[in-house]
C-alpha cells in the first residue's frame, strides 16, 4: 500500500511540475505582450483542472504515506531534510493558491471576455511564476536528499 501511495505522490507531483516548468521556460522566451506568450498562457490556463487534481493526488499520497509510516503527523522522528522538505512544500502550496487566485484569475477573466492579448496580466504573473518554479525545483532537490 505504501508503494502505491508513493507512486501516487510522485506521479501527482510530476504532472503538476512539468506544466509549470514548461510555462516558466516559455515565459523566458517571449515578451509578455506577444501573441506567442498569450497562446502559451491559454494552453497553461487550460491545464487548470489537471494541475489541481495532480497537486491533490500528490498531497493525498504524501499525507497518507506519512500516516502509514508513522501512525501520526509529527516531526519528532523526522530528519532535518524531511522537515525542510515539508516546510518548502507547504510554502509552495501557499504560493500555488496565491498564484491561481490572485495572479492567474485576472488572465482567465480577460481571456473569457474575448481579449486577444493579456500582456499586463502576464507581466504580473511572470514574477510569481518564476518564484513558484524555483520553489518547485527546491522541492525536487530536497526530495532527492531525503
Amino acid at each position: 500500500m505504501r508503494d502505491a501511495l508513493q507512486y501516487l505522490q510522485n506521479a501527482g507531483f510530476v504532472l503538476y511540475l512539468v506544466p509549470y516548468l514548461w510555462f516558466g521556460l516559455v515565459s523566458l522566451r517571449h515578451k509578455a505582450d506577444s501573441t506567442a506568450a498569450t497562446t502559451s498562457a491559454r494552453r497553461f490556463l487550460s491545464m487548470g483542472p489537471l494541475l489541481g487534481l495532480s497537486l491533490g493526488a500528490c498531497i493525498f499520497g504524501a499525507l497518507a504515506g506519512i500516516w502509514l509510516d508513522h501512525g501520526e503527523f509529527s516531526w519528532a522522528n523526522a530528519s532535518t531534510v524531511e522537515i525542510t522538505l515539508q516546510l518548502v512544500f507547504g510554502i509552495t502550496w501557499v504560493s500555488n493558491i496565491k498564484f491561481e487566485v490572485w495572479t492567474l484569475e485576472p488572465s482567465r477573466k480577460r481571456l473569457a471576455s474575448g481579449a486577444a492579448a493579456i500582456g499586463p496580466e502576464l507581466s504580473r504573473a511572470r514574477g510569481h511564476l518564476w518564484v513558484h518554479c524555483i520553489l518547485l525545483i527546491a522541492v525536487v532537490g530536497l526530495s532527492q536528499q531525503s
